[in-house]
This record gives structure tokens, sequence and C-alpha cells, in this order.
């Protein structure tokens, strides 16, 4: 390295430097923090040149803690408390940002130089896009460490239970990632048959009066953007509802006794229902536009456009929880401890062999997977049972949903579900052996509404903070992309995470058997060639690895890091001056190797 004069930055008590590589040349910037006194403003400056790096930084908070310069130098990241933002260090703006439910503990750029891993409090790790601040991926918890591949391919993480995944970090085309956060008044959330079309319902308070009126808000998913005004769905008891025609050409609503029809995506009004004698509890639209009620009464009524709602069948006593399939052939209702399932058509009863189902608590909620084969529902005792929707009999075993805020949802065949509560925790698990499909993850919190897209692969969940001046809870909504673990097949994964504890899985994956030096080795070499695929390391990845590990150590003033990572980039350039002249001053502070 040169030493190079600097002149004109004077005296500045809070300064973060950091060099790197632009283009091939050295850059050496510093960000200055504001200081009473000196000055209110995040700057950087050249130290190569001497001068301003570029304007100061727009809408900084003073109180903001530089944590890293991305890879080219261009972008800062600063955090402060539960925010975190990107800065163009050349024009002084905000490129994006973000909030976290819990504090920020560090922060980072991956080696792309734009996606952020952030840690939080309990040990959170988020993973988000720098200029838009999407979430790359589900928010993991009790993360002890992580790392990218250089190609940004993979991410690894550890846990403190020992648990290693590795995450296949670019996402296949069908994944859809497009949709931004954003912010609306909700009580329902629904996704149309083709994952295009988002609806939302919400209730306002209006008035000198106070009363409330209700709304629905059609949305292009993709952009993110209302279709059209909202429409009104008038007053009265009940929630207000929305639901898609199978064929996502209609769409109806409801609050209270009224149910109406409109046209998708012009919003174009079709017809109005005539009222109801009770108000709904569940609501969907067949093919044809015919709709289907579930009425507090415990009566499931259906209009084809004639002057009255046809029963098909009635739940005696009345109803505490209601459900109806999205084609609107299945209904789900329940009351008095009792749980039936209902063919529409037909209105006979599903049954069990007592034609119905049966439980001891209460049932609070209830829901259908996309495709009608299975429904759950949730009881006042915090777990959720899924039935076979065909027979009205249990599938697996009971699942906890602890303080789930709305029901939970199953995947679209079935298979799955997932939970969202109110501390913001999503569970996703099994249905049929009851075990998690991954480690808990994080959304809004309270969560409020939870919902697959058709694919299975995204999950979408509503929540945020009340809003009790305007009588109404403003919702965001996150998209949560259920990415699996892309890796060995499940035994050969615990056996490779045994291997790098220094252990070997006894017969059955109950023991564990200490492993010598050579015993390691060997177990470690079979794997490899077993699965080559998993264990092919390019020699770019690894030198660019050391790079960027370097510049981590360097930045942090870890001698002793910096030398091995400099010494391994030295066997491929040996020649290097910057390299040998930082080994020389390892070298001298903590004594030759």
């Amino acid at each position: 390295m040169t030493d190079r004069a600097v002149e004109g930055l004077g005296v500045w008590p809070t300064l973060r430097a950091v060099a790197v590589d632009v283009d091939g040349e050295d850059a050496y910037t510093a960000i200055l923090a504001p200081f009473p006194g000196v000055s209110d403003e995040f700057r950087a400056w050249d130290l190569a040149a001497g001068k301003p790096g570029g304007p100061p930084l727009e809408e900084a908070p003073s109180r903001a803690d530089p944590q890293a310069v991305s890879p080219d130098g261009r972008w800062l990241l600063l955090t402060s408390d539960r925010e975190a933002g990107v800065w163009d260090l050349r024009t002084g703006r905000k490129l994006g940002g973000r909030t976290f439910p819990g504090r920020v503990l560090a922060s980072s750029f991956a080696p792309d130089g734009r996606t952020v891993a952030t840690t939080i409090e309990s040990l959170r790790l988020v993973v988000w896009d720098g200029q838009t601040g999407e979430s790359r991926m589900p928010i993991l918890s009790d993360v002890s460490g992580w790392h990218f591949s250089p190609d940004m391919g993979r991410l690894a993480v550890t846990h403190n239970n020992g648990l290693v995944r590795v995450w296949d970090f670019v996402a296949p085309p069908t994944r859809d990632r497009r949709v931004p956060n954003r912010l609306f008044f909700a009580d329902q959330f629904v996704v149309d048959p083709g994952g295009r079309y988002w609806m939302t319902t919400n209730t306002r308070r209006e008035g000198p009066d106070g009363k409330s009126a209700s709304m629905a808000t059609l949305w292009d998913g993709e952009a993110g953007e209302p279709v059209s005004p909202p429409i009104e769905l008038g007053s009265g008891a009940g929630p207000p509802l929305a639901a898609f025609a199978p064929d996502g050409r209609l769409a109806a609503g409801v609050r209270g006794t009224g149910v109406r029809l409109w046209e998708v995506p012009s919003c174009r009004p079709v017809s109005e229902a005539p009222a109801l004698p009770s108000a709904v509890e569940a609501l969907a639209v067949r093919a044809g536009g015919v709709v289907v009620a579930v009425c507090g009464d415990g009566a499931i009524r259906t209009w084809d456009g004639a002057a009255t709602w046809s029963t098909s069948c009635n739940h005696p006593g009345g109803v505490t929880a209601a459900a109806l399939s999205p084609d609107g052939g299945r209904a789900l209702t329940a009351g008095d401890a009792a749980v039936r399932l209902w063919d529409v058509a037909s209105g006979a009863a599903i049954s069990g062999d007592d034609g119905f189902w049966s439980t001891p608590q209460l049932v609070v909620s209830g829901a259908f997977s996309r495709d009608g084969s299975r429904a759950v529902v949730a009881t006042l005792d915090l777990l959720a049972h899924v039935l076979d929707a065909g027979t009205g009999r249990p599938i697996g075993p009971p699942l906890a949903i602890g303080r789930a805020a709305y029901p939970p949802a199953l995947s679209p065949d079935g298979r799955r579900l997932a939970t969202a509560g109110r501390d913001g925790k999503i569970l996703e698990y099994e249905v049929a052996d009851g075990n998690l499909v991954s480690p808990p993850l994080w959304g809004p919190r309270p969560a409020r509404d939870v919902s697959y897209h058709p694919n299975g692969e995204v999950l979408y969940v509503t929540g945020g903070e009340s809003a009790p001046s305007s009588g109404a809870s403003p919702v965001g909504v996150s998209v949560v992309d259920l990415l699996v673990p892309e890796s060995l097949p499940a035994p050969e994964l615990r056996r490779l995470v045994a291997v790098l504890a220094g252990f070997r899985v006894g017969e059955g994956g109950a023991s564990q058997v200490r492993l010598g030096p050579d015993e390691l080795v060997r177990e470690w070499d079979e794997l490899k060639a077993r699965f080559p695929a998993e264990f092919r390391v390019d020699p770019d990845h690894v030198e660019s690895w050391h790079l960027q590990e370097l510049g981590r150590a360097a930045g942090g003033k870890d001698l002793f890091a910096a030398r091995l990572h400099a010494e391994a980039l030295l066997r491929s350039r040996p020649g290097d001056a910057d390299l040998l002249e930082m080994k020389r001053v390892a070298d001298e502070t903590l004594g030759p190797r």
C-alpha cells in the first residue's frame, strides 16, 4: 500500500473508513457521521483525492449507525433502532429501506452489493433488497451465523440448536417475487384462483353518529396497486366478506345481509342479491355466478339470480364458525362443539359415523384448501384440526397454532398448514405428521390473516399496528416465499451436520458417536463421492470468498483473520503488493506464524 497525504479533512471526531475496489482501482472512502458542533449530516469523503465523495445524505437520521458500504463503494447502509436504509453516496439520495419487528443488531451487504442481511433481536435473520425493501426470503429465527456463496446461489445458515441449512437463494422463475409491500385497511384478504388479483375488505366508522360502513378493494397483485376505487358493501352485522368465482371473472362481497356481484378486473356491477334473513358468515361464488352463503342462523343458502334465496341445508342451533370451499361445492359449519361438512348441491351431510365430527372445545374459525379436499377448524384451546372434506374424519394430529389471530390456512393441496400469530410468528406444518416444514418464520406483528398463493410456494401475511383514531387497522401485506432448503436428502443432511460437529449418526439416527480425525475424513469423502454436485467447489468462488472475508476482517481490524485470508490469496497471487503488505503488518503486530 502507498502512503498518500490527505488534505482538507480537518478534525472530525466520528469517522468510519472503508477500503474498496472499484473497477480495478483502489478507492478509500471515509464515512463522516454527525457530531455536535461539527456537522449534523452524514457524508462521504474520498481519502485518496482529499475531497468530498458526494453530497450530504438526504433524510439520514442523525443517530444512525453506519454499518457497511456496498462492494462497489457506491451505497452506504445505515441502521437506527428498528430501521435500516440504503443511500447512494454519489447523489446523497436514499434508495430504500425497511422497518423490522425488533431492534437491529448488525447489518451488512451480500456479495451482489444489493441484497442486505440484517440480524435483529432474538437472533432473527432478515434478508432483503436494499432498493425496494422487500424480503428476499423468510425471516429465520435462532440464527448463530450465515454466509452467502460468492455467486449468491446458496445461503448457508447455522442455528443455535446445531442445525445447518443450505438454502437455494436464487428462486425458480415460477416463484412470484414482484409484489411489493403495500399499506391498506383490511379485515379480509383473498387471492384470486390465478394468483393475479387480491381482494381486501375493510370497515370504517364514519360520520358524527359513528356508524360503520364496509368496502371491498380489488388490487393488481403484481403491481401492488388498487385496480379501481373501493366498492361499497353497505353496513350490518357480521364481518365484511369477499370471494372470487372459480374462473376469476366474477367476485362477490357482503356485509350483513346484502350480497353484490361485480366483474373482474373492471369492477363493473353485475347484480345484487335479495336481502338475507340472517347475517352472512361465509361466502363463495360458484360457476355461472351462483352465490352460496352460510348464515349465522345455520342455514346454507344459494342464489342463482331468482327472486329469492333457496335453502339447501341447515346446522341446527346456529353457528359459531363457518367456511365454504372456493368453488362453493362444500360447506363447513360449527356450533355446539359439533362440526358438520355438507355437500351444498344435494344438501346432504358429509358424515363421519355419527354424521358430524365433534370436539369438546369451542370452534372459533374454519377454512378449506383451495382444491376443497380438506378443511381445517381452529378451537379455543389453540389447536388446529384438519379434516378430510370427503369423509369428515380427522387427518394427522392436532397442530398447535399458538396465539393465532385469524384462521390457519391450508396449502392448495391441503398437505401443509400455515398459521400466523399475534406475535408475528409464522408456523408451517406437514399435516400428515405434524412436523414443522421449516424453522419459525416472522411476519408483521400482530398478524391478521394468512393465505397461500395458488402455486403453494408463497404465503401472504397481513398485519400491522392498529390506528384507533381512524377506527380501522392499517395493514401491510408481507409476501413470504416458502423456500424449501435444497440440499442433500434428509437422512444424508443429518449425517453431514453430524460430521461437521465431529460425530457419526448411529443406527436408526437416535444416537451419535464421536469420531476421530481419520474417521471424519472418511465420512466426508464418502458423502462427497455420493453427492459430487453438492460438494463441487469452483476455485474462482473460493478466491472471491477469501477476498470478501479479507475485506470484512480488515474493516473490523481483525488482523488474525486478515492474515489467514491474505495467506490463502497469496497462493494464487504470490506477487500482490497489497496482500504482502497486509501480511507484513499482521506479522509485525501478532508475531510471525
